[in-house]
């Protein structure tokens, strides 16, 4: 079938090219012509986002369980009866048993998608998709498996709406923070739930949602109002009725089915069309760049790079334990930091706290709640300081190793910047630590001695002076309940953020250093075809990609060159 306007434009000046961009334009027109638009359910791993889904459509159709399971990226879209389909590296799109998506799609049964699949569709008869709308299961975010985060960002710029699925412990993490900044920028359509609210409290609950609340409103959405719809995926699928928001959560898709669908569908033609213009560039600018070098220097050039990058990838291997080392040390640095803070910090937060409770000592009428709520504003103030100053240092301490490792590999850049086929592979990798601190104060509100049964023992209780002095105990006691439990969650956040810094750098330098030899291999190998053909044929590939190139940067502009401009 032939793809119409610029994204048909696309497929036709990609063959001989970039075939995966052709590819990925004829599938992204298919959808369009449909009227299909992708809601990506997104969020760190073991969210629930899995049973979400299911839920959802009704059904357990997409594996779940204990340990991180999805690796795939899982389409659920409307068919009149339920399939599936996989699409493979190596065989494109083939018809499955629905019952076997995990084969393809889990982590346990594809471990690291080993068996190169680049998609899954599942077809169900589900009112919810009927009008067009599919939803997209994805990885989780901050998974140890480096492929199952990548998988995630390589889609989503497919993305036309997101339901995030946000969660109590942590309510949201940092690599899913930086998630919502992004997708913030690249779509106007976003939802926000809180999953698995059967595994919590009440008031663990009202915590973590008035804190997420908070941080989405300062740092992805500005001053708009941020809902949050409470929902259980496993609730739904249990009672097959709607519980907590449910409903509304339903209705909200239903909504954004019926009223935005149509803006959302071309809304993803221009961010496709987009995407693929710039990736179509890159392959155009790299297949002209070895075209109009001699062949010898071309081929030199690989040999010194993939020598350089063999000799990285062993430097990598030996000084991945180095990496490892520094990391524990400063896990130990994060360990003393914290015998510092019980050493200094909270005799003078108890200090602090005296102060302010000096009115409980003269008899002042000063109720329980207040002298708790000057203990948690003291806590806060102390932890805040402290969290702060020892973020720093940890940064400091870390973008210190850091540079060690990143000058041990320094050849490598060097050899990049000599003038490969991917200049600066690794200037971007290295720097302090990744993303942004997921902690949160919890206030610990379950343990507060503030129960009706406290406030009717001070009612009770003697003259005013015994009562203030049981206050000011159970505030000072709070106080340092406080301190102990958020300066232990302090401390995991910056470990959490420590080792998850040097997993991403570890990958990230071993997956550039695997891209640039292999597309250099494969332009290289186009290269050598058409040198042997000569320097006729040569001349016309130039002639040929140049004129593509033109048009490419033109396509979907009022300036879009006309004409057949030939096949590669």
């Amino acid at each position: 079938m032939r793809v119409p306007g610029p994204l048909g434009e696309l497929v036709h000046r990609a063959e001989g090219v970039d075939s995966a961009v052709g590819r990925d334009a004829e599938a992204l027109s298919h959808r369009l012509a449909e009227g299909r638009f992708y809601v990506a359910c997104l969020g760190q791993l073991k969210r629930g986002k899995s049973t979400l889904l299911n839920a959802l459509v009704g059904t357990e159709v997409l594996p779940t369980g204990v340990t991180p399971v999805t690796s795939v990226v899982t389409v659920l879209r409307y068919g009149p009866e339920r399939s599936a389909r996989v699409c493979t590296e190596a065989s494109g799109w083939t018809a499955i048993d629905p019952a076997t998506v995990a084969l393809y799609a889990s982590e346990r049964e594809n471990p690291g998608n080993r068996n190169q699949v680049t998609g899954i569709e599942v077809f169900e008869p589900s009112p919810l998709l009927r009008s067009g709308l599919c939803l997209v299961d994805t990885p989780g975010v901050g998974s140890v498996f480096t492929e199952n985060t990548t998988a995630t960002h390589a889609f989503l710029p497919q993305v036309d709406a997101a339901l995030f699925v946000l969660g109590a412990d942590p309510p949201i993490t940092a690599d899913e923070l930086r998630l919502v900044e992004d997708i913030s920028k690249r779509v106007a359509h976003q939802l926000f739930v809180f999953t698995k609210a059967d595994r919590t409290s009440n008031a663990e609950r009202a915590e973590a949602v008035g804190f997420t609340r908070n941080v989405l409103r300062e740092r992805a959405k500005g001053d708009d109002e941020i809902s949050i719809l409470v929902v259980s995926g496993a609730e739904v699928l249990a009672s097959g009725r709607p519980t907590r928001d449910w409903q509304a959560l339903v209705e909200a898709l239903e909504r954004l089915a019926t009223r935005a669908g149509a803006n959302l569908v071309a809304s993803a033609e221009q961010r496709g069309l987009a995407h693929l213009k710039a990736r179509l560039v890159a392959s155009l600018e790299e297949r002209i760049g070895l075209l109009e070098r001699p062949l010898a220097e071309s081929e030199a050039r690989l040999e010194a790079l993939r020598a350089q990058i063999a000799e990285a990838e062993r430097a990598l291997a030996d000084l991945a334990p180095l990496l490892r080392g520094e990391e524990s040390r400063l896990l130990a640095q994060i360990e003393r930091y914290r015998d510092d803070f019980f050493a200094n910090a909270a005799p003078a937060a108890d200090r602090e706290l005296d102060g302010r409770l000096g009115s409980l000592a003269k008899g002042g009428p000063v109720l329980r709640a207040t002298a708790l709520v000057e203990a948690t504003a003291v806590a806060r103030e102390t932890l805040d300081g402290w969290r702060r100053l020892k973020a720093s240092d940890v940064e400091r301490l870390y973008r210190a190793a850091n540079a060690r490792f990143m000058e041990m590999l320094a050849t490598v850049e060097a050899a990049n910047r000599a003038g490969s086929t991917a200049d600066g592979t690794l200037a971007a990798i290295g720097g302090g630590l990744r993303g942004g601190s997921g902690f949160y104060m919890t206030e610990m509100l379950a343990v507060a001695p503030d129960s009706l049964g406290a406030r009717i023992g001070d009612a009770l209780a003697g003259p005013f002076g015994g009562r203030a002095a049981t206050i000011r105990r159970a505030a000072h006691a709070y106080l340092q309940r406080l301190l102990e439990v958020n300066s232990a969650r302090i401390k995991n956040d910056l470990r959490e953020r420590l080792t998850a810094s040097r997993r991403e750098l570890e990958g990230e330098v071993g997956r550039r250093l695997r891209e640039t030899i292999r597309s250099a291999e494969v332009a290289l190998e186009r290269t050598r075809e058409l040198r042997v053909a000569g320097r006729s044929a040569v001349d016309n590939e130039l002639g040929r990609l140049r004129r593509v190139l033109a048009a490419v940067e033109a396509t979907g502009s009022p300036a879009e060159a006309a004409g057949d401009l030939g096949r590669g």
